[in-house]
Formats: structure tokens, C-alpha cells, sequence
């Protein structure tokens, strides 16, 4: 955001850059996909998403003793203020003037605190994919999706749900980035009902008993055809905007299709290892990004625990690049950077390399000319058998 936007209200303009502050620090990801927004709009997707990964901190941090009634406020003082149109929270305020200034659907922001309250309520338990998707990834990622949705000015009654469908598949890839640390706090978010097919249960996720790699391979497959009708359901999203917002979507796409095919050459190590997104120089990062705790508001605070404790592979010092596809200019070297862009951190990935194969992605006037992305890796076979090295540029 410029120095100049916002001068007739100098505490809004602040509010917008805590905003892209919060995205920039524990969303890098998205931040680094926002860069190829216009940006008279790029200001406004900050404050959503600056608010967003504020209510997923507020869930997440801080002493567990109070930690509902810390958010049921920040729920109560965030719905207040949209319906009053004023806020003096630092964060807040720059999301209240988003919401009110589109016009956007506020049944969408209490669609997601609910969800937020609800992963934080209880440990997950969904029986099947839809489940999951209903009671999880809609509300926690395509709602906030669909929320942001009309600032890139979309066309069609179809965009509003590929949007959402583009947050969900992005919100999977978070699913396997956290997977290893929420069943070692016992926490399982892949289906029972996919579970119990193959004779499973979240202990033995856990465990990775070795005895039942065939087993623990096809629970993986299965979550890997779940997300791949998810990723086919939002390939067409970016015909649905105008050409300016269009790297933008593929840029989130493509971050997802990687991560996509990053399990599929895990399989059934993705239990056990997770999966993590690069940086914007397409290097694993060393360390996870920190960030200020949080006080009882929602501002700074001198109490923190870390949403996740650090792997063992975090404290390797490994790098690791990837094949660039063949994108528009504006999204070259961004689309490497996703990976989870609806994930909360990055985290290292082991040195492995991936070429790209041809896949065509829709756009408003068709197939993409450059039509060069990730693409699936199929059941752990493709181009993802590929360990050698290829150029930034194949």
C-alpha cells in the first residue's frame, strides 16, 4: 500500500498496513500472491486476510485458560463493529471499512468465526469428506474466499462457488501441512468413515505402523481423490474474473496443484513428514516464521505458545528448488511460493525437485497459451518420479 493512500485518515491507512503486516509475517504466501493484484485492490484483500489469520491466532495462542472467552469477545466485538461501521482496533479497523466499502456479505465473516469457534471448541471429528468439507474447510477457508471475492470484480453465478472451492483446496494442503503435529495432539481431521475402510484408526496414523504401509497409502490416495475433485471443481475460477485479477487466481492455484502433488509422491510418508510450502526464492525456509503473541484483545501480548511445536526436519538446515512452470511474467516465481497459501506458516521441505508437465488451465478467452503448470502426479508416478535436478526455467 502507498504512503499516500488513506491521508485523510491516517489511523485507517495504519490499520491497513497492520493488516499487511499480519498477512506478510504469518501468511507469506498469500502476501507473496497478493504482489500480482492490482494495487488499488491489493490493500483491501490484506485487511481480510489480516483479520483472518488475527481470529486464527486468537483461536490458536495464548494460555488455554480463557482462551474461548478471548474469542468469543473478539467474535462479539468484530460483529459489533460491522454493524455499527466503526472500530479503534488496530486490525479491525481497516476490516470493518473493507467490508463496509464493497458492501461484502457479513453472513460470511460470522460463517467463519463460527467455524474458527467450532476447530477450537472440540476435537475434530468428521465421518466423511462432505462432512469435512461442510463443517471445516468451507468455513474456514472458502468462506473467507468468497468473502474477498467481488473485489475482483467476478462474472457468472458459478464464481462465488469456485471461489470457495479454491479456498477449500488450498485449506487441504494446510490439512497435510499441520497432519503430523495435530495427530501427535490428537487431533485427526481426515474422514473415519476412510479410516475404518482400510482398517485404521488416528493412532495408527500416528504411530505409522510400519506393517501397514498398503493400507496407510490408500487412506492417503483417497484423500488425494477428495482434493483432486476439489482442484478440478476451481480450475475454471479464473475465467470468471476479468484479465487483470487472473494471475492472481493462478497463482493460488498453482500453489495448491504443488502441494497436490507433493502428497502424491509422499503417500503414505505425508502422515509422518507433512508438507510445507517454499518461500518466495523457491528455497525451504530454515526456520518458522515467529510472530508477536497476543494479549487478551487481540493485540501484543507477553504469553505465546507456538501453534505447532517445530519438527525435527525444521532444525536441518536443507534447501531445496523446484522447476519454475511456464507462467505469465506476472506470476513467475510467485506460484512457487504457495504451496498452503490459507496455511498459517512455512516450514522446510526435504531436497526434492519436481518438473512440471503440461496441463491447460481455462481462462476468459479459452486455454492459456502458456499452458505449462503443475500437474498431477497420478498415484505417486508421472513427471513426480523425476529426483533430478531441472532448470528454474524448463
Amino acid at each position: 500500500m502507498s504512503e499516500e493512500a488513506f491521508n485523510d485518515a491516517p489511523e485507517l491507512g495504519e490499520s491497513y498496513q497492520a493488516c499487511e503486516a499480519e498477512v506478510r509475517q504469518f501468511l507469506a504466501p498469500l502476501w507473496t500472491a497478493t504482489e500480482t493484484l492490482p494495487a488499488a485492490v491489493r490493500p483491501f484483500v490484506h485487511a481480510i486476510h489480516g483479520w483472518a489469520v488475527r481470529t486464527d491466532r486468537i483461536a490458536d495462542e495464548g494460555s488455554p485458560e480463557g482462551r474461548e472467552e478471548r474469542f468469543a469477545r473478539w467474535r462479539a466485538d468484530t460483529l459489533a463493529e460491522l454493524r455499527s461501521g466503526r472500530s479503534g482496533h488496530p486490525v479491525r479497523r481497516a476490516f470493518v471499512d473493507t467490508v463496509r466499502r464493497w458492501d461484502l456479505d457479513q453472513a460470511l465473516v460470522e460463517e467463519h468465526l463460527d467455524a474458527v469457534r467450532a476447530d477450537c471448541a472440540a476435537v475434530p471429528a468428521f465421518e466423511t469428506f462432505a462432512d469435512l468439507r461442510r463443517d471445516y474447510l468451507r468455513g474456514a477457508a472458502g468462506a473467507v474466499a468468497e468473502l474477498w471475492s467481488p473485489l475482483l470484480q467476478p462474472r457468472g453465478p458459478e464464481a462465488p462457488r469456485r471461489m470457495s472451492a479454491l479456498g477449500e483446496a488450498c485449506q487441504m494442503a494446510d490439512v497435510f501441512q499441520d497432519l503430523s503435529a495435530d495427530l501427535a495432539a490428537g487431533r485427526c481431521y481426515l474422514p473415519g468413515a476412510d479410516l475404518r475402510r482400510f482398517g485404521l484408526t488416528a493412532g495408527d496414523l500416528r504411530r505409522g505402523d510400519g506393517g501397514r504401509q498398503e493400507a496407510l497409502g490408500a487412506v492417503v490416495d483417497v484423500q488425494l481423490a477428495h482434493w483432486r475433485g476439489l482442484l478440478d471443481e476451481t480450475a475454471p475460477v479464473t475465467a470468471a474474473v476479468t484479465e487483470e485479477y487472473q494471475p492472481f487466481l493462478h497463482t493460488l492455484l498453482l500453489g495448491a496443484e504443488l502441494h497436490y502433488d507433493e502428497v502424491a509422491l509422499l503417500g503414505s510418508r505425508a502422515l509422518a513428514d507433512g508438507v510445507a510450502p517454499l518461500d518466495p526464492d523457491g528455497m525451504a525456509p530454515l526456520s518458522p516464521n515467529g510472530g508477536a503473541p497476543l494479549g487478551p484483545d487481540g493485540g501484543a501480548g507477553r504469553d505465546h505458545q507456538a501453534k505447532r511445536p517445530p519438527r525435527p526436519s525444521e532444525r536441518r538446515e536443507t534447501t531445496r528448488k523446484c522447476g519454475a512452470p511456464r507462467v505469465p511474467p506476472e506470476t513467475s516465481g510467485r506460484a512457487n511460493a504457495l504451496g498452503a497459501p490459507f496455511g498459517m506458516t512455512n516450514r522446510p521441505r526435504r531436497g526434492r525437485v519436481y518438473r512440471p508437465r503440461p496441463r491447460r488451465i481455462a481462462c476468459s478467452t479459452g486455454e492459456v497459451p502458456w499452458s505449462t503448470s503443475y500437474g498431477s502426479a497420478g498415484s505417486k508416478g508421472g513427471w513426480a518420479r523425476n529426483r533430478g535436478r531441472v532448470p528454474w526455467c524448463a
